[in-house]
């Protein structure tokens, strides 16, 4: 969900000029927010040990895409990001069996 989140906030900015009204520099946040989620959302796949401080920075930056890059992707991008970040905070792997 957090790489949905970052590649739907990352894609918004980069639509075509006939979609989207002309942003200019406004658009930078978005693609660096988005990329970053992009980021986090990956490394729970190969870094599983850090997925609280992940899921953490996740839901802050799905917050702050809020403000910075046309409310969140559309709204759709905070709330994937934020449902991310709480998944990947509440995580627990499983422990081995033992018997």
């Amino acid at each position: 969900m957090t790489a949905l989140a970052g590649a739907e906030i990352c894609a918004i900015p980069l639509a075509p000029v006939e979609v989207m009204l002309h942003q200019g520099i406004a658009g930078v946040p978005s693609v660096l927010l988005g990329i970053v989620m992009l980021m986090l959302g990956g490394s729970v796949w190969f870094a599983p040990q850090y997925r609280s401080m992940a899921g953490l920075v996740t839901t802050l930056l799905a917050a702050a895409a809020l403000v910075m890059s046309n409310l969140g992707g559309f709204l759709i991008g905070t709330l994937l990001g934020i449902a991310g970040g709480a998944m990947m905070f509440a995580w627990q792997p499983v422990a081995p069996r033992k018997d």
